[in-house]
């Protein structure tokens, strides 16, 4: 039989984390599938002062009781753990390089260890400069005595490979139950949605202005999205798909279209749906959409061109003005008041610019026709679940057939004479007759 043996976690049901979750997952996993698993669990001495052995769900448990809580305590543990694993037999899965030093005794033995690496924990501010160099000293022992490296992401893969070659870390990202039902209404409770994210973590992001009035950017880059940024969209979108059990965070965000290396480099599997529909449609129902839903306050107009103008005003500064593909259209932008020959210029932009990334990142963009989607939604929606990585969900397919179904088009009206041949040139290289 095949025999693995769990140790760096405080044992099993988890209680405190991350690990022990993996850990309880993947130990039932294996017990049904014919592996004898065995877990190590820290218990107090208060208790019961002897290691004595429970059955949990198939799961062979070693229970080793230590004085007192915290750091100190879950040292020894790891210690003792070690040393009672080490004349076990069996591969070893250890969860974190906390106290990797002790690893060394699986490797005298001869025994096959595998690392699932932590983060750069040794960087993190809020340990002291003696409890950072105990952690840097561990990740640097782990890396070499390791028989092999896990890492749940692709940064930490690549910090890892400057310590050892890179066949001998794997790149593993924690899985997750499927979704049945995600809830939307969850982030309701902490007063958010998609854009308040994105300006949480980048107050240069926001073009609309609901959220930030520091100056905006429609393009950004790799070179805009830090570390720090990196951290704490993973840290709000990871907490969103723990709370549902998803998989993929679906942002509707048109403008991230400007923003497709920035946004790669803050998720490296980042996934994009690139919607095109008829230019005569999507200009009317820009249209209506401002009519309709267009407000007015004190602080002045806000409607699809941002608060005030300030969407509008940052696409004619930042790409019509510095495109020459616009060179032609020579009046002035800032005085336009025509909703239609607006949203007609937004939609030039935005569908060049999809094109030339759906070029550039060929394997990261789906291009989806909005006619084909609401015409044939059954293929459509299949096609975007085997892009996306997702797994076959009749529901959502089902869910799509119901509530898709074709619109009458938009007859077409009259746009600027300098607009008007821009206008159609790019209906014309998105196959639109």
């Amino acid at each position: 039989m095949k025999k693995i043996i769990i140790t760096g976690i405080r044992g099993v049901p988890a209680e405190h984390g991350g690990f022990e979750t993996f850990a309880e997952n993947i130990a039932v996993y294996l017990v049904k599938n014919g592996w004898h698993v065995t877990v190590y669990c820290q218990e107090s001495i208060s208790e019961r002062n002897d290691v004595y052995e429970s059955n949990w769900q198939g799961v062979k448990r070693i229970h080793i009781p230590v004085k007192g809580e915290g750091a100190k305590s879950t040292i020894i543990f790891d210690y003792l753990s070690i040393k009672n694993a080490s004349k076990q037999s069996g591969i070893v899965l250890t969860l974190g390089y906390n106290t990797g030093l002790f690893n060394l005794l699986f490797r005298l033995k001869g025994m096959h260890n595998i690392i699932n690496m932590d983060g750069i924990e040794w960087k993190r501010d809020k340990w002291k400069w003696h409890e950072r160099a105990w952690l840097y000293l561990n990740e640097r022992v782990s890396c070499l005595i390791g028989s092999h490296l896990v890492a749940d992401h692709p940064e930490i893969k690549n910090h890892l490979t400057t310590r050892v070659a890179d066949n001998k870390v794997t790149m593993i990202p924690y899985g997750a139950r499927e979704v049945v039902m995600a809830d939307p209404s969850l982030l309701k409770v902490f007063n958010i949605e998609p854009k308040a994210i994105w300006s949480k973590v980048n107050p240069n992001e926001d073009l609309i202005g609901s959220y930030s009035t520091a100056e905006a950017s429609y393009f950004l880059n790799e070179a805009d999205g830090s570390l720090k940024q990196k951290r704490n969209i993973n840290k709000i979108f990871g907490f969103y798909l723990g709370a549902t059990f998803s998989k993929r965070v679906v942002d509707k965000y048109p403008e991230l279209i400007f923003r497709v290396p920035y946004v790669k480099s803050l998720f490296p599997d980042a996934k994009f749906l690139f919607l095109v529909r008829n230019g005569w449609d999507t200009c009317s129902s820009i249209e209506k959409w401002s009519e309709r839903l267009s407000t007015c306050s004190a602080e002045g107009t806000h409607d699809w061109w941002g608060v005030n103008n300030r969407k509008w005003s940052l696409l004619v500064e930042q790409i019509i003005k510095k495109d020459e593909y616009f060179k032609t259209v020579s009046y002035n932008l800032s005085d336009i008041t025509s909703h239609v020959d607006m949203a007609a210029l937004e939609w030039i932009a935005t569908m060049r610019q999809g094109l030339k990334m759906l070029e550039k990142y060929p394997e990261s963009i789906l291009r989806v026709d909005y006619e084909s989607l609401v015409k044939n939604p059954i293929t459509t929606l299949a096609d975007i679940e085997a892009f996306s990585q997702l797994t076959h969900d009749e529901k959502y397919i089902h869910y799509g057939e119901c509530v898709l179904r074709p619109v009458e088009g938009s007859k077409s009206f009259d746009l600027h004479p300098e607009i008007l041949p821009l206008f159609i040139e790019t209906m014309e290289a998105l196959n639109y007759q």
